[in-house]
């Protein structure tokens, strides 16, 4: 399995899929590295709360809103400021390299010459994750130091590692659309319908949760939004709620085992 994993990671740096991840990832960097931190500051994406400046009384994707207790906090932000976008090259990086080898033929080709369905699926599915992560993670760490840099603070060790985790349970997030992406595309063997039906989910959080947050004054449970992984993506990149940045790890880590469980199940059920 493991041999499978490092085969397909090499596969997926080599594709022109991966080349566009990188080069979206690159424009986001500089975008948010050249964003003005001088007031009014931004940019600003689905934003609500009381005050945009203080930690933790806003959701959303909040740019150069600086805190003037937690400087460095700030620049975290502003790090993550780009993710809705990163959600969408995420899932459609998924479906490109999750489906290539099911529409060629060569996954059917490993079926019948005996590998099973998990030592088809888990590697695809695994690289697919780790290297949109280790890209996202990379882009938006180099962001958060050159932003902090920006704003005059140099961050400690300790101020690194919460950034790190931070953007770990990000990425983790964006595995969790990947992995939905490969069951659909499992159950629905359509590249394009694979893909578009998590945007549009996504895009009816990005758009609706900020508004239900602003009408309630807070988190309210719901369903549709509670259960996208977009809806943590807005408490993890405002550094919000810790009780559900902590659910958000927790959210990731067993939606993407739950998610890939189903996926190979269904590709033996189909013969793959």
């Amino acid at each position: 399995m493991i041999a499978l994993f490092g085969c397909e990671v090499r596969k997926l740096v080599g594709s022109g899929a991966f080349l566009l991840v990188a080069l979206a990832g690159a424009a986001l960097m500089l975008a948010t590295v050249l964003s003005p931190s001088a007031p009014p500051g931004g940019p600003l994406f689905m934003v609500a709360g009381d005050d945009l400046l203080a930690i933790g009384s806003a959701i959303g994707f909040i740019g150069n809103q600086i805190d003037p207790g937690r400087v460095t906090e700030s620049a975290a932000r502003t790090a993550f400021v780009y993710t809705p976008l990163w959600v969408a090259i995420v899932i459609v990086f998924a479906g490109t390299a999750f489906s290539r080898d099911f529409a060629s033929g060569a996954a059917a080709v490993s079926r019948a010459r005996g590998m099973s369905a998990a030592k088809i699926v888990v590697p695809k599915l695994a690289a697919a994750v780790m290297v949109a992560s280790f890209v996202y993670v990379l882009f938006t760490s180099v962001c958060f130091m050159l932003k902090a840099i920006d704003y005059g603070v140099a961050p400690t060790a300790a101020e690194a590692l919460g950034f790190l985790a931070l953007s770990v349970i990000n990425a983790l997030l964006c595995g969790s659309l990947a992995c939905q992406v490969a069951l659909l595309f499992l159950a629905l063997r359509s590249s394009f319908v694979s893909v578009l039906v998590p945007l549009l989910y996504g895009a009816v959080v990005l758009i609706g949760y900020p508004s239900s947050f602003a009408a309630s004054g807070g988190h309210v449970p719901n369903l549709l939004f509670d259960l996208s992984p977009v809806f943590y993506l807005f408490h993890t990149c405002s550094l919000g709620s810790w009780d559900l940045i902590a659910h958000a790890l927790t959210y990731s880590v067993l939606s993407m085992a739950a998610l890939t469980s189903a996926s190979v199940l269904l590709a033996d059920r189909r013969g793959v």
